[in-house]
């Protein structure tokens, strides 16, 4: 009986814990996280407070250190460590002795690896939580100027998160990205509002109903007596529209910046722009339920209603 506790006590010992492999380092296996299971970069990140790695580098208190073994085994080994002792501290000091990672001497800025440590940051958190440019095609405008990425987005997300919650300024995040040759100026002629635009797409009735947009029908509308078409998708004005009015809340100016960027034209084709067609309620959408109810329009069913007695 003494012998069958004794097996059984080592089967159980050697299910809890694995040497590791030429060490005399004894690692406890964690039942959900353990070295077998494969954690994503974002859990490493976001679930175990792991340090942000680029190009096998991280920084902690102030030094740069490379990793010694692939990054998807230190993101097993971190997050298991982490789920025993909820310690960054400890957790770098372990997996230090085991030797998976060593100090790093590159000369690079080790602000780099020190932003955001222990989050990956979401374009959306970086455009309203941390008030990040909008970002298009690796290129986004300030100032009147366009500008684009030398660098990968969600490292930029990151550096900007970490910039905003120590200066809560664009200005100043602004200048020292670009000391950081973290962008240069984008000269192909792309029109800077393209990418200022809000990172939300603006339906037809918000852009009529809450920005203030010209009734469009046909992609022409008119204003000042005069008829214009929309030299650009319908979607892509009601977004540049939206924007420009949420800066200027006028229809003069917001009129005046879309033209000068050639977003429509003047329409000569014959029809009457001051014609009920295009003027009338230039600045709202009447819904179906709002014609009848407030406005006593017909009961129109397949395009037909009646009047008089008499269908149609």
């Amino acid at each position: 009986m003494s012998r069958l506790i004794c097996l059984l006590l080592l089967v159980v010992a050697a299910t809890a814990y694995r040497y590791n492999d030429g060490s005399k380092t004894v690692i406890i296996k964690h039942p959900l996280y353990g070295d077998d299971y494969a954690v994503s970069y974002v859990d490493y990140c976001n679930k175990f407070h792991g340090f942000k790695i680029s190009s096998s580098r991280f920084s902690y208190a102030g030094q740069a250190y490379l990793l010694k073994c692939g990054a998807q085994r230190f993101y097993n080994l971190w997050s298991n460590c982490w789920n025993r002792y909820h310690s960054k501290s400890v957790c770098f000091g372990r997996l230090r002795k085991r030797n998976l990672f060593v100090v790093y001497s590159g000369g690079y800025d080790s602000d780099d690896y020190t932003v955001g440590s222990g989050s990956v940051i979401s374009y959306l958190d970086y455009c309203n939580r941390y008030h990040g440019f909008k970002i298009r095609n690796s290129r986004f405008s300030y100032g009147g100027k366009v500008y684009r990425l030398k660098c990968e987005a969600q490292r930029f997300y990151n550096l900007w998160s970490n910039c905003w919650n120590s200066y809560k300024s664009r200005s100043v995040c602004f200048n020292r990205f670009r000391k950081r040759n973290l962008f240069v100026v984008y000269s192909r002629g792309w029109d800077a509002d393209y990418y200022s635009t809000g990172s939300s797409v603006i339906s037809y009735l918000d852009y009529c109903n809450k920005f203030h947009g010209f009734k469009i029908r046909n992609s022409r509308f008119s204003y000042g007596g005069k008829s214009y078409r929309l030299k650009c998708k319908a979607q892509r004005f009601y977004n540049l529209w939206s924007n420009c009015w949420n800066r200027y809340h006028s229809q003069r100016i917001c009129f005046g910046r879309l033209r000068k960027i050639n977003l429509f034209a003047v329409y000569s084709g014959g029809y009457d722009s001051d014609s009920d067609e295009y003027n009338v309620g230039s600045v709202s959408v009447i819904s179906y339920l709002d014609y009848c109810g407030k406005y006593h329009g017909f009961k129109i069913k397949n395009s037909r209603f009646s009047y008089g007695g008499k269908g149609e």
